[in-house]
């Protein structure tokens, strides 16, 4: 019926063109301009220009197919059924979802399936300006249309079903429409049919092969704790190779295993916190131990771990990086032996650190407008973080202290980095890196870089010189006598601490082999009958081994002068030959080889002997030395001296820098042995 009618309309076609042409209109338009296309058919005209007749019918074919295509997309997108028969068939509600996003994608992206069956109606031809004009109707049996493109996006979502491993819903779709490939062959493109076999072979076979892995487990006979980890692991690999795999049949095989596993537990230790852009170590453990290997599944949220790990003997290492904050990953096995880590805090980029073995992971952050600046700059950080874990146990201590250029430089070499967030927003990098390094190996070229600096090489720190006179004049003598100095950027930012531990340790960044520690203490009075100025001055300086810690020279200088003014009193003080002999022996001190070796870690017993007019001092300095030094004994206490005992490490010239740097007393030295010292409190 429909051809008669197709035919009819040629006949009808013809006839009109054979009135138009013998009118004497130039007008393009005819009245098969407004056909109306029959009931049951999609139908466009189709317009071409070309050098000669047969070209210009291609074109207008190809024009009437464009034309035909749009209006089957219009009809498909409006189209219910494909959507309603794919609800049918798919039994799982999350797959459900994805398959109507998918068809939705699938329909809106896909416009070069071929069209078959269109019949074509020459409307028009004629010879216009040189050029041959043809106009044609094409007509294409609606039904026709529509089932090869219900059928070609069927298959293309159990293709993509196939990808996203949601293997049972899509065999379930080929069920339904692999028939109706084969029946209907005729009427879709050769290409089509083509590709809809390959997609349909590939999707039966993967689901063969599932089955297949679910038959052999449904017929495992489980008698050991073994033979259910394996059974559960079985469980994981088919679950991960077919996400959608019905779990009515999937429970009755875990219950084989239950009765097994029920008392195996399994820990996960890790740092207690964690930074944004760190490698972490997440240690795993099966109790009670179990020998074998197994693979567990693991899932991460904000961090990125492998899917999967293998436990050998009961035990097993997870690394991975931290991608943000809050983290999560669970390690589990069948969904009956689980556990979750989740660190108690999470911080910014490089706040923490984790020790696994000689190797130590910090994560770092640069912010530049160019990249390798960014990277630099993230490694500079590293190194800060690096030299503070190392040698004070504090990644963030040396945060806010300068570097030394050719130390940071050589320190590079030693840090391996992995880029493990990169950002470019408003013109900027911001990068976050990991850091790992063996501990000996970077402590070792440190060592060598200070070992290597110029003789003496020191940074001075001056602390209460309100006058300002005992920086500049000490830093003259000392590079007078040939000792190099460090920047006074450096100085400054460790003007505000005074314990020599932890200015040792912020020293290491200036790369200088002693910290110059200048305590300072001035006294002042006024004679009104003679009008003259009294100056005291009193400094106690400590020279100190950045890489040890450990105070190599400890001396107190003070001295008194009058003058007109205090800046003449002061001034006769610091030129006096007693300064000039004072700094000279700071100097031989500095100028002495120099040794980077550690202090004895050997704890020996020291008695401190204090002569007094007061008794209470007795008391005063054992509480003072208690906060120092931890235990301390008074051990005798008589009526113008007491003793004190202590265990301690330290050298003597420590302790006595210790002892006469107590601020409320004026103390002295009287004599040192190895195991005694003798002080004198005014």
């Amino acid at each position: 019926m429909k051809k008669i009618l197709i035919v009819f309309i040629s006949v009808l076609l013809f006839f009109l063109f054979s009135c138009d042409n013998n009118s004497t209109s130039s007008e393009s338009k005819t009245p098969a301009n407004n056909v109306v296309i029959p009931y049951g058919f999609i139908g466009a005209v189709g317009e071409g220009y070309g050098k000669t007749d047969v070209e210009s019918e291609e074109i207008a074919k190809k024009d009437a197919l464009r034309k035909i295509a749009e209006q089957i997309y219009v009809e498909i997108k409006s189209d219910s059924t494909l959507k309603e028969n794919l609800t049918q068939i798919i039994e799982n509600k999350q797959v459900k979802e994805k398959a109507e996003t998918k068809l939705e994608n699938i329909v809106n992206t896909t416009t070069d399936i071929e069209i078959v069956g269109v019949d074509f109606t020459l409307i028009d031809k004629r010879l216009i300006n040189g050029q041959y004009y043809t106009k044609v109707l094409g007509l294409l049996d609606k039904e026709t249309a529509l089932f090869a493109y219900r059928t070609y996006f069927a298959i293309k979502i159990g293709q993509s079903l196939l990808e996203g491993k949601m293997i049972y819903s899509a065999q379930k779709i080929v069920s339904e429409y692999e028939k109706l490939i084969s029946e209907n062959k005729d009427k879709l493109p050769a290409n089509m049919v083509s590709e809809l076999i390959s997609t349909v072979s590939k999707i039966k076979k993967s689901w063969n092969d599932i089955i297949a892995l679910y038959n052999d487990l449904e017929n495992k006979e489980i008698k050991t704790v073994e033979n259910a980890l394996k059974l559960l692991e079985a469980i994981d690999k088919l679950n991960s190779q077919c996400i959608d795999f019905p779990q009515d049949k999937i429970e009755p095989l875990k219950e084989k295993a239950k009765t097994f596993v029920k008392d195996i537990k399994i820990t996960l230790n890790g740092p207690k916190s964690v930074s944004v852009g760190q490698r972490i170590d997440i240690f795993v453990e099966l109790s009670p131990k179990i020998n074998g290997n197994y693979t567990f599944n693991v899932k991460a949220k904000n961090a990125e771990f492998p899917e999967f790990i293998t436990i050998k003997d009961g035990k097993g290492t997870l690394s991975g990086i931290v991608k943000d904050k809050d983290i999560l990953v669970e390690v589990s096995l069948g969904n009956l032996i689980f556990e979750r880590y989740s660190p108690g805090t999470s911080e910014g980029a490089g706040v923490s650190s984790q020790k696994v073995g000689e190797i130590i992971r910090i994560s770092s952050q640069g912010v530049a407008p160019q990249r390798n600046a960014a990277i630099e700059e993230a490694l500079t950080m590293a190194v800060k973080k690096a030299i503070g874990i190392v040698f004070s146990q504090d990644v963030n201590l040396l945060l806010s202290i300068p570097v030394d250029k050719d130390l940071v430089n050589a320190l590079f070499g030693v840090l391996k980095y992995e880029i493990v967030n990169e950002k470019y927003e408003n013109g900027t990098y911001n990068i976050v890196i990991n850091v790992s390094f063996n501990r000996d190996e970077f402590k070792d070229l440190v060592t060598k870089i200070i070992s290597q600096k110029p003789v003496g090489y020191a940074v001075i720190v001056v602390n209460n010189d309100q006058y300002g006179y005992i920086e500049p004049i000490f830093e003259n003598k000392l590079l007078e006598s040939s000792i190099n100095l460090v920047s006074k950027e450096y100085s400054r930012k460790l003007a505000q601490y005074s314990d020599p531990n932890i200015l040792s340790k912020l020293a290491i960044l200036s790369a200088a082999k002693y910290v110059i520690n200048i305590k300072v203490n001035y006294g002042e009075a006024y004679s009104s009958e003679y009008k003259i100025w009294s100056m005291r001055l009193f400094l106690n300086v400590q020279i100190i081994n950045t890489l040890t810690g450990q105070i190599v020279k400890s001396e107190n200088f003070e001295d008194v002068a009058a003058g007109a003014t205090k800046e003449a009193a002061l001034s006769k003080v610091l030129n006096s030959e007693k300064f000039s002999d004072f700094i000279n022996k700071l100097i031989e001190e500095l100028k002495k080889p120099y040794s980077s070796a550690e202090k004895s870690n050997v704890v020996r017993k020291v008695n401190l002997k204090f002569y007094f007019e007061k008794s209470t001092y007795i008391l005063i300095m054992k509480d003072y030395l208690s906060e120092k030094f931890g235990k301390v004994e008074l051990i005798e206490k008589e009526e113008n001296f007491g003793i004190l005992s202590l265990n301690t490490n330290l050298t003597n010239e420590e302790i006595i820098s210790i002892v006469t740097s107590f601020r409320n007393l004026n103390i002295k030295v009287l004599k040192a042995s190895p195991n005694q010292i003798e002080f004198k409190i005014n």
